[in-house]
């Protein structure tokens, strides 16, 4: 008589709906994960567009350098003769349209005051508040 070594139908079946529990258990956890890690990389890239344009317009007595908000993307406009560069925002969120929405330097500091707001998916605000007389602004969430 031999004698097979091996799992049962049952030892299968058991590992398996706890395996299957545990990945049901971390799909939400990842997902919130992601998109708590899409709005940190689009806030980093605005900072880093801000910079951009700040560094262009240093010399320049002219504001052709420029970041526009549109109601769900900016775009940043590096010169009157080259095509922009857009950005889109996250899904769900929108600039809020005011008189205030075109961001630009002049020689390094914010050519006019103001704050622009970007109303987030889940109902909070963001705030970009530029100083006048500062050279950058920063980010308020609320």
């Amino acid at each position: 008589m031999t004698y097979q070594r091996g799992f049962t139908l049952i030892e299968m079946l058991i590992t398996l709906s706890i395996l299957s529990v545990l990945l049901v258990l971390t799909i939400p956890i990842t997902h919130s994960l992601i998109k708590n890690q899409e709005e940190t990389q689009f806030l980093e890239t605005l900072q880093s567009d801000l910079l951009y344009v700040q560094n262009l317009s240093l010399g320049i007595r002219e504001h052709r350098t420029k970041l526009v908000f549109h109601k769900t993307y900016y775009s940043v406009h590096k010169s009157l003769t080259e095509s922009p560069i857009t950005r889109e925002l996250p899904d769900g969120w929108e600039v809020e349209r005011s008189m205030y929405h075109t961001i630009y330097f002049l020689n390094g500091t914010i050519g006019s005051a103001g704050t622009i707001r970007i109303n987030k998916a889940n109902g909070k605000v963001i705030r970009l508040i530029f100083p006048l007389g500062k050279g950058r602004g920063y980010f308020v969430q609320e």
